[in-house]
């Protein structure tokens, strides 16, 4: 605490290095309570400018607290970054043994009050915003990690409550009440400090760590900021120390693209040397838009010479050719899909259309066919139609035949007794439309012979019997009983189905 007396004047009522006190500040709120002390809203009498400041009390502090209340003051006026909150003044009461540390007011909040009203409405951060944020955020950790002389910074605390947002939604990085200045590149800090869902599972295991600790905290806000929760969460600080030693989380949504999910797998790496420093990260494509808007660090004899600012910028610009080479080629390659597509759409197209040819030929093909089909048992209705109209048969020489039935001859020949019969035997003539026995299935003509009905085409012959002379057949007379009228009626409307 004599470092941070002897840097500045001091007075019974309040003194500063700027010889301010308390008087020239009216307090107009409490904003929150911070790491170690209450921050509250306040307003410089002279120029009306709103600043907050962090009341420390140091009497109850230990030797330890004491020495972080030094480390974060000196870390306050040596850091100048646009993404840093401003360090602009400190009051030391020793009445009442309180330090006032005074710095810009960031009216915009911090990302734990952005995380929360997202998780209300139930809506995601959108990505470029994300993006935005994680670049800024890796510009101050850039500032803090510099290896410029001798001297890094670790900030051991880094969570959404201590990244504040401006007027026009800017980050920066405050309460470096937990930082530790490393003296030499080689040395590693082992203090068991930081807020416990955001510590890295060296943290977890009290062994050395260095950088690529905050590395793993920038990871875990940037799953915060996509999935509105931490990736580790527990009841017991033994069971998210175990969750965190195995780096098991679950992947962010699908509505990110997969270099945002990279980033965050990259960054929560279990081992330290797989993680990303902060110049890797600041030379994704994704942020180089960012790395270079309201983000650019402020040149001061602390932080190096002008050749290493040279050579910074020729390695910014090294990166921006590059992506700007990535960016063409992504864009030829994307030409050149789109004239695959085009060439796939047309030939697509070409094969639709002679598809569609081919369908209407069959078509066509298929309404032949069935008119063919149509005609054909058209033709053979009218064809049997005919032939069951035709005239009735008539027995010559012992057959009987017709004029449309080849058929008939066939038929065995008529055998009568040895009495002749008589000249004229007076039999029922069939009708002119009558069917004749053969084209309808009919059992044979009965033939009237000396008083009896022998049926044609009997094979018994009685021992007088005598064949049946011509001049006798053609005098005889066919006895056959008409096709009855249902029976017609049921064949003319077999013709008729068939004709349809």
């Amino acid at each position: 605490i004599k470092l941070l007396l002897m840097s500045g004047n001091t007075s019974g009522s309040g003194g500063s290095s700027g010889g301010c006190s308390l008087s020239d500040y009216d307090v107009l709120c409490e904003i929150g309570t911070g790491s170690y002390g209450t921050c509250a809203k306040i307003r410089r009498k002279r120029d009306g400018l709103i600043l907050v400041w962090k009341e420390l009390s140091y009497v109850t502090m230990t030797e330890a607290e004491k020495r972080y209340l030094c480390s974060e003051v000196n870390l306050l006026k040596s850091l100048s970054h646009p993404n840093i909150v401003k360090y602009v003044d400190r009051i030391h009461d020793r009445a009442t043994g309180k330090v006032y540390i005074i710095m810009e007011y960031c009216d915009g909040g911090d990302l734990l009050k952005r995380i929360r009203a997202h998780r209300e409405k139930k809506k995601y951060i959108p990505e470029q915003q994300i993006w935005k944020w994680l670049t800024q955020l890796s510009l101050a950790l850039r500032c803090c990690h510099c290896r410029q002389g001798v001297k890094a910074v670790l900030h051991r605390d880094l969570k959404p409550a201590n990244c504040f947002l401006d007027s026009d939604g800017n980050l920066k990085l405050g309460d470096f009440g937990l930082a530790r200045v490393l003296r030499h590149s080689g040395s590693f800090a082992s203090t068991f400090v930081g807020t416990p869902y955001y510590m890295s599972p060296e943290q977890m295991q009290k062994s050395a760590y260095t950088e690529k600790s905050d590395i793993w905290s920038l990871g875990i806000v940037a799953y915060e900021l996509a999935c509105l929760r931490p990736p580790f969460v527990a009841d017991k600080q033994r069971d998210l120390a175990t969750r965190i030693r195995r780096g098991e989380f679950e992947p962010p949504p699908d509505c990110y693209s997969p270099a945002l999910r990279a980033l965050i797998a990259d960054c929560l790496a279990v081992t330290p040397e797989h993680r990303p420093s902060v110049e890797d990260l600041l030379q994704r494509p994704e942020m180089i838009p960012y790395s270079g808007s309201g983000a650019e660090e402020s040149i001061s004899p602390e932080r190096g010479s002008l050749q290493s600012w040279a050579d910074s910028l020729a390695k910014r610009e090294s990166a921006v050719r590059r992506a700007s080479a990535q960016l063409e080629s992504a864009r030829l390659d994307l030409k050149a899909r789109q004239r695959s597509l085009s060439e796939l759409e047309a030939r697509l197209a070409a094969r639709e259309r002679a598809l569609i040819d081919v369908e209407r030929k069959l078509a066509n093909g298929q309404a032949q066919l069935r008119f063919e089909q149509l005609r054909l048992a058209e033709s053979a209705a009218v064809q049997r139609l005919d032939a069951a109209t035709s005239t009735e048969p008539t027995i010559s020489n012992g057959r009987p035949t017709c004029d449309r039935c080849s058929s008939c001859q066939q038929l065995p020949q008529f055998t009568t007794p040895d009495t002749p019969p008589p000249e004229s035997v007076a039999l029922s003539a069939p009708s002119a439309t009558s069917f004749s026995a053969v084209s309808v299935g009919l059992p044979p003509p009965v033939v009237a012979l000396n008083g009896r009905q022998r049926r044609s085409g009997a094979s018994s012959t009685p021992t007088n019997s005598r064949k049946v002379q011509p001049d006798e057949q053609q005098s005889a007379a066919v006895r056959r009983p008409p096709i009855p009228a249902p029976r017609r009626s049921v064949l003319r409307d077999q013709a008729n189905q068939l004709y349809c």
